[in-house]
Formats: structure tokens, C-alpha cells, sequence
């Protein structure tokens, strides 16, 4: 599998893996795919939603990686 460990600036932080919401909470999240056959570079879509006080703030990003990997991603900056 590929390990994503995603930082999100706020533990109530709404996070989607292509497009299926997660019910992890806290501000670290790990997210372990089902196993990948091979050695082929994967991609995903992760967004973040959370509320910044006022505005609801929504983060998208694209992130490669293969089987095996460890893939950090950083939504707090």
C-alpha cells in the first residue's frame, strides 16, 4: 500500500481522498491505500475543508506516489 500522513490545520478539518470523506479527526491523519499491484506511480485527490472563523476554506491537492511509499502531506501552510 501507500501511506499518506496529512497535516490539517485544524482537528475538525473536513478531508476527502477522491472524493470519499474520511472520519479520521485530529490534526495528523494517516490514510493507508488498499494494496497496489506493482510498482506503478498512483495518483490521488486530497481536499481539506475547514472554517477559518468566518469563511469555510477548501484545499485540493493532486499527490503521487507509489506502493510502499510514505507521503507527506501539509494542508497547514
Amino acid at each position: 500500500p501507500l501511506v499518506f500522513e496529512i497535516s490539517v490545520p485544524e482537528p475538525n478539518t473536513r478531508l476527502f481522498i477522491d472524493n470519499q470523506e474520511t472520519t479520521s479527526t485530529g490534526l495528523q491523519r494517516h490514510f493507508r491505500t488498499p494494496p497496489l499491484q506493482g510498482k506503478e506511480t498512483m495518483t490521488y485527490s486530497i481536499r481539506a475543508e475547514w472554517n477559518d472563523g468566518q469563511n469555510k476554506v477548501t484545499h485540493t491537492k493532486q499527490i503521487s506516489g507509489r506502493p510502499g511509499e510514505n507521503v507527506r502531506v501539509d494542508f497547514q501552510k
